[in-house]
């Protein structure tokens, strides 16, 4: 076991963060989880290794969120995702629907920054789940978590329709 796993926080209380931040973090997840009228757009910026990944898997382990994880530093097959993502949002589980559960899915887009011009359709793409022209079940059910080391124009962009 390397020392990061070893000492890394296991909720969210050991994390060691400004607690404006956990306590804004944490009533957009309750608000999101309620069904109050939250965007489903979670904007993460800080900068690399101080913790953003573990923070967000700790706030999705709390509020009882399935997390799928995509980095953008290393896509690879961007059809993949997209497919993923299709299937992912607009399918129902149906282990969850046999087990009366309601465990819903946040997706996570780490090193947001990293997506370059030439990956502007993607980006594209991938916000068209995010802001979708007609209403999706989704949207209410299932958060987007944004995490970044800089704010990029397509952050930016996030940032005008996200809560913090």
């Amino acid at each position: 076991m390397s020392w990061l796993e070893k000492y890394q926080p296991r909720t969210i209380e050991n994390l060691i963060i400004d607690i404006r931040t956990v306590t804004k973090i944490k009533k957009w997840f309750t608000d999101f989880k309620n069904l109050k009228n939250v965007p489903n757009v979670l904007l993460i910026n800080g900068p690399p290794g101080c913790g953003k990944t573990v923070m967000t898997s700790l706030f999705l382990e709390h509020f009882k969120f399935r997390k799928q994880e995509y980095n953008c530093s290393n896509l690879m097959k961007k059809k993949n995702i997209i497919d993923d993502l299709n299937n992912i949002l607009n399918k129902k589980n149906i282990v969850n629907m046999f087990q009366n559960k309601k465990t819903e899915t946040a997706i996570i887009i780490d090193e947001t920054e990293s997506i370059s011009k030439i990956d502007k359709l993607f980006m594209n793409e991938i916000f068209s789940f995010v802001f979708p022209k007609e209403k999706k079940r989704y949207i209410k059910y299932s958060p987007f978590i944004f995490l970044t080391s800089s704010l990029t124009k397509k952050c930016l962009a996030l940032k005008k329709n996200q809560y913090i």
